[in-house]
């Protein structure tokens, strides 16, 4: 038998601050003394795994340590050897040693019991690590001769039960099989820290597939934006619905306490329309900043010390053009936001009635327990804060990403702070549906919906109107560029790809539509239809549309210097089509009125 050492699979970096916590949890194991015996050292590695993965490692009946499940069946065989015992370890790439006798032992027991669900096994010392995937013993539980020694030992079918006879038996075999054994191997150095955290990490270790989903719901930040709103989820009949809470000084508490006529329904009426408008509102912030028309945030308590002047901004500066606006000349930062034309602005029944949020109270609401703004120093001796205040500052620290790099780049980022678009399409839908309870459908999923759906559809519509027999996209971009004559004839095919006609008959936050409206961007660029983009590729990554460059960068849009700009040209163009598409082939209904007004906000 040879071996043969492969290398890690490139996924899974880690991000920052996933880093910076392992970071801590491997020093604490690299200051484990070398001298110490096996039993010390493995108990240093189990608690950098229980440490930095909350993995449950404990020892079982018969092996000395291991990765359970949650049905504490072992996933993971762990075999660690002190550095005092070099005869039982790996040497010079050479797997034929007992560390890989007594986990073969371990591995056979477990699967003469009927576990089939082991991932891996790792050999280990305090300074490196030996990584196989348990797929490759699966050739010794089929091996006669091995099988025999197993039996001899485990059942005591033979005349030497022990469990040297075993190890001996396996050096034998393994040096008579012709077969290639593969592993990974990692030094446990510091220089090797983002490595080491990808081979232990569940994706790896347990084979747990990562899908880079960029609709997952964010459990830290919705559990705060709950404690913040007053409200809570509980469990009714099997179903998580959202009610009211009793947080005092909390935005559902204040509203209650100026408006002692409103019903639970009523609240939560005006909660959603104001959540919605403020989370919106910190979107288009983050939007506004990254194409340069902000230097820096105006959401701020600078801005708007209370809820009165939050009150101006929803009705006399977003629900009015700016040439309506009737504002003091000083205010400079709200003459620059720019009219959303969009009926999340519009007051709605009872704040037509009086129920406004300008009448509410600022009180200090004590800071949510598990919140983020403990781990940063200001607010780390801080109990309380005005409820204004505490709700901006919240969502200042989360990174509410736009731009297409920072989407492609999200390992850079901070992912447990990253709040995009389709995350506040899963709040708001969440929140929406709080009387029925909610499930999202995942990226990767309304994705390969999309993709599988309406390719098809499109070809079948140029096929039927021009009399072709195209089977893929690359036969119908080869097609239209054989008939591409004129720039008429462009807008020709382009609108016939604009005939398409989609519905989703439970739309939700629109997150399926969006996925369309991706999707069908991405058709009319693969048919050559966007002109603009002759030198620029075009791809659909984690559920975005990110555009690069010639020289391979992402394109981000900033406000032009001309009109000529061509990056501009490429802004306006996908503009055009995107609204397009939007005004000719999407619809969606659903049974909550304020769902299809979250969809259109969405699109």
């Amino acid at each position: 038998m040879d071996y043969k050492k492969l290398d890690l699979p490139n996924t899974n970096h880690p991000n920052q601050e996933q880093l910076k916590d392992f970071e801590t949890a491997f020093n604490a194991f690299l200051e484990t003394n070398q001298q110490e015996n096996e039993d010390h050292h493995k108990d240093a590695f189990n608690d950098l795994l229980k440490g930095a993965f909350k993995y449950k490692v404990k020892p079982t009946k018969k092996i000395d340590s291991a990765i359970l499940n949650d049905n504490n069946k072992v996933e993971v065989i762990i075999e660690f050897k002190a550095l005092k015992n070099p005869n039982e370890f790996i040497k010079k790439g050479d797997l034929n040693v007992k560390a890989l006798h007594e986990s073969l032992l371990y591995y056979l027991i477990e699967r003469k019991e009927g576990n089939n669900n082991l991932k891996r096994l790792i050999l280990g010392t305090i300074k490196e690590l030996y990584i196989i995937d348990a797929n490759e013993f699966e050739v010794f539980n089929k091996d006669k001769e091995i099988q025999k020694a197993f039996e001899n030992c485990h059942d005591k079918k033979g005349n030497d039960p022990r469990t040297k006879a075993f190890y001996d038996a396996c050096q034998k075999r393994l040096n008579e099989l012709d077969h290639s054994l593969k592993y990974h191997h990692i030094h446990l150095k510091k220089e090797n820290l983002a490595l080491i955290y990808q081979a232990l990490s569940p994706n790896f270790l347990l084979k747990i597939p990562k899908y880079s989903d960029a609709n997952t719901l964010n459990k830290d930040f919705y559990e705060e934006l709950l404690y913040i709103l007053g409200l809570e989820e509980k469990n009714e009949k099997g179903k998580t619905l959202i009610k009211p809470s009793r947080t005092e000084n909390s935005l559902s508490y204040a509203l209650k306490e100026k408006y002692k006529d409103l019903d639970d329904e009523e609240v939560m009426a005006l909660l959603i329309a104001w959540n919605n408008r403020i989370l919106f509102l910190r979107l288009l912030e983050s939007l506004l900043i990254s194409f340069k028309h902000f230097e820096k945030p105006f959401l701020t308590t600078e801005n708007f010390k209370n809820f009165n002047a939050l009150n101006t901004l929803f009705f006399e500066v977003l629900a009015k053009k700016n040439s309506e606006r009737s504002l003091k000349k000083e205010d400079k930062i709200l003459e620059k936001i720019p009219y959303l034309n969009s009926s999340l602005f519009d007051q709605t029944p009872l704040e037509l009635k009086g129920h406004e949020i300008k009448l509410l109270n600022n009180k200090p609401l004590e800071i949510y327990p598990k919140s983020v703004l403990k781990k940063h120093e200001e607010y780390q001796k801080q109990k309380d804060l005005p409820l204004l205040e505490y709700l901006f500052e919240f969502l200042r620290v989360y990174d509410f990403t736009t731009t297409p790099k920072d989407i492609k780049d999200n390992q850079n980022n901070s992912e447990s702070r990253l709040i995009n678009p389709s995350v506040l399409g899963l709040v708001f839908e969440k929140l929406n549906g709080y009387k029925e309870g909610s499930f999202y459908t995942p990226s990767f999923i309304t994705s390969y919906m999309c993709k599988e759906s309406i390719t098809p559809i499109v070809l079948d519509k140029f096929n039927a109107t021009y009399q072709w027999d195209c089977e893929n996209l690359k036969a119908l971009r080869e097609k239209i560029d054989r008939n591409f004559s004129s720039n008429e004839k462009a807008k020709e095919y382009l609108n016939t790809l604009l005939t398409l006609r989609i519905c989703d008959p439970a739309v939700g936050s629109g997150h399926f539509l969006v996925s369309v409206l991706n999707e069908m961007v991405l058709i009319a660029y693969e048919l050559g239809l966007i002109a603009s983009l002759y030198r620029h590729e075009l791809r659909l990554e984690n559920d975005e549309i990110i555009i690069h460059t010639p020289e391979d960068k992402v394109f981000n849009y900033t406000i032009p210097h001309s009109e000529n700009d061509p990056h501009h040209q490429i802004q306006k163009e996908l503009f055009e089509l995107k609204k397009s598409i939007i005004e000719n082939c999407l619809f969606g209904v659903d049974i909550n009125p304020n769902s299809c007004e979250i969809t259109k906000l969405r699109l």
